[in-house]
């Protein structure tokens, strides 16, 4: 792939155009990582507040009751996104898909053991755990480099 920069000091706003001779999986990581640079904080509500939270802080985001949440830190937080959104926004950089419904920082996993049905038991660095459904568990060695 050729990278190529050009300067322009008539535009107000900074532009990125990116050609290639056909849409694949390598292209669109490159966008949605264009997009993710300017989304550091997700806004996040608790108890009536809104916080913003350093998307770089989150362990992993998940579905439960038809809503999503993020574990962070400290504590639990519900979030206006789909998990399709946050999929496709955030699963190009530093999250994975571990199962339907969760997405894992790949940055926060301190350890990981491979379980006897195939599936994956994935400790964060908090001490919190999340089973990988055993349809994610190429992916995630994939990303992670296993």
């Amino acid at each position: 792939m050729y990278v190529k920069v050009e300067t322009d000091s008539s535009l107000k706003n900074g532009e990125i155009i990116i050609k290639a001779n056909k849409a694949n999986g390598e292209l669109a990581q490159i966008v949605n990582l264009l997009n993710s640079i300017d989304e550091n904080k997700i806004p996040a509500f608790r108890d009536k507040e809104i916080f913003f939270i350093n998307v770089k802080d989150i362990e992993y985001f998940y579905t439960e009751n038809k809503k999503v949440f993020i574990d962070f830190k400290t504590g639990k937080y519900e979030i206006k996104y789909k998990i399709y959104e946050l999929e496709e926004k955030f699963c190009a950089s530093r999250f994975v898909k571990i199962e339907q419904g969760v997405i894992a920082n790949t940055d926060k996993i301190k350890n990981i053991k491979m379980l006897f049905n195939g599936t994956m038991q994935i400790t964060f660095l908090s001490g919190n755990v999340q089973y990988a459904s055993r349809r994610c568990v190429s992916q995630i060695k994939k990303r992670l480099g296993i």
